[in-house]
């Protein structure tokens, strides 16, 4: 995992649209332009220096190959985040995924201070779903008709960890 920049490489991003596109929300032509990464950016650095995210590059050899994201962090009686990554196609299969996913449950426990961390995974996505049984997620349930993507509202499977030495 790389830096503290937020993973965003336009060349990146248009090279795996395709392997993307079966698990994210559709996305609009200017996302996968150098201006809507370069906008995506400055959302993502606003909401980095309010404390609302965490968002990371995942590196293999020096190259940026994939992004990891702490979103939605909530403070209060909650001390929660939501979980999202991803890795470009030519990269898939190597473990960088739970490597990277293991790092940043590791800083939200941390330097984040949270107690719970969660994530949503289409139940087809098996590779995502080993990534978080990896990492000791446990799956709470399903979550019907959870978010569109491709034009229809998917099922997702709902997983979270908690920071045990919290309780």
């Amino acid at each position: 995992m790389g830096g503290t920049g937020p993973g965003r490489d336009p060349g990146l991003i248009l090279e795996n649209r395709a392997h993307l596109q079966s698990w994210e929300p559709a996305r609009s032509a200017a996302h996968f332009t150098l201006g809507g990464q370069c906008e995506a950016q400055d959302l993502v650095r606003s909401a980095t220096a309010d404390g609302r995210e965490a968002v990371f590059g995942v590196t293999s050899q020096g190259l940026l190959v994939g992004r990891v994201a702490l979103t939605g962090i909530e403070r209060g009686p909650f001390q929660s985040c939501h979980l999202g990554y991803w890795i470009a196609a030519s990269h898939c299969g190597l473990g960088l995924a739970s490597q990277a996913v293991a790092a940043v449950v590791e800083l939200a426990y941390g330097e984040l201070g949270l107690h719970r961390v969660e994530a949503a995974v289409m139940p087809a996505n098996a590779a995502s779903c080993r990534v978080l049984e990896k990492n000791s997620f446990r799956q709470e349930g399903l979550a019907l008709r959870y978010l569109q993507i491709g034009g229809r509202w998917e099922v997702s499977a709902s997983y979270d960890i908690v920071n045990e030495h919290l309780e």
